[in-house]
């Protein structure tokens, strides 16, 4: 049997705690390569393959524009396409721990990833760039990405992709009551509208943020993954916005 890593053990602990069944390392007739995770949900099996970044190939950044936010990203998505290229019978999902790296710092780096480079277009008439107008919304730019290849869909067979972490409760509980502490000094909030907690500074919980391929030829149930802790990104109207955020989730 293999031995697992940290990733592989935090997923199983997520898996546990919303009492979702789970079968590692699962053998298909005919398969040739063994994905980590098998999940029924809903009915039907879906394929989990996890894979965790590694903290010393992975630096903190010394400056914004040294920072490459999609290219890691990707070569995990390009990891995991390869393991689930025999498996066109199922879904697959790829799960990602950051292991304390910086690349899953932002959500936007994900979708990045995903759908290509996140910018900002501005009209140009006439060879003039015109200023004196509102800010566009970010949108994606370029042809880079991974679940999508000049404007037509490229990875279907992904559903999602999901990271997986310990959410630091008592750490987001503290800087909640930090935050509203000041807004009472500077007289934004009421008294009674302040949360005095009960502070555990190393409370932790498992939770997971999911990214939906709005490619995907199978989605991802939202019956699943929807613990106290977590949040879910996917296509709202015609943006790419949360649409699902924990109960016990403290916005930061």
């Amino acid at each position: 049997m293999s031995i697992k890593n940290i990733s592989e053990e935090l997923f199983e602990k997520y898996l546990h705690s919303q009492d979702l069944p789970f079968e590692f390392e699962k053998k298909y007739q005919g398969k040739s390569k063994l994905v980590d995770y098998t999940v029924p949900i809903d009915g039907r099996d879906f394929l989990f393959e996890v894979k965790q970044f590694e903290q010393q190939n992975y630096p903190l950044p010394t400056s914004v524009s040294a920072v490459d936010y999609y290219g890691p990203i990707r070569a995990k998505i390009d990891q995991a396409q390869r393991k689930f290229k025999e498996y066109a019978e199922f879904p697959c999902c790829l799960v990602l721990h950051s292991n304390e790296a910086f690349v899953m710092d932002d959500p936007r780096a994900v979708f990045g990833a995903m759908y290509s480079d996140i910018g900002i277009q501005i009209p140009v008439a006439a060879g003039i760039v015109t200023v004196a107008m509102p800010v566009p919304e970010p949108t994606f730019v370029g042809d880079n990405g991974k679940m999508v290849r000049k404007d037509k869909p490229y990875n279907t067979r992904i559903s999602a992709l999901i990271h997986v972490y310990e959410y630091h409760v008592g750490l987001a509980t503290w800087i909640r009551w930090v935050h509203q502490t000041q807004q009472l000094k500077d007289g934004t909030i009421k008294q009674e509208d302040v949360d005095i907690p009960d502070i555990d500074i190393e409370e932790k919980g498992v939770a997971v943020s999911v990214w939906e391929n709005m490619y995907a030829n199978v989605s991802l149930p939202e019956s699943a993954f929807k613990g106290a802790y977590d949040e879910r990104w996917g296509l709202v109207g015609d943006y790419v916005r949360c649409k699902f955020k924990g109960r016990a989730r403290i916005d930061e």
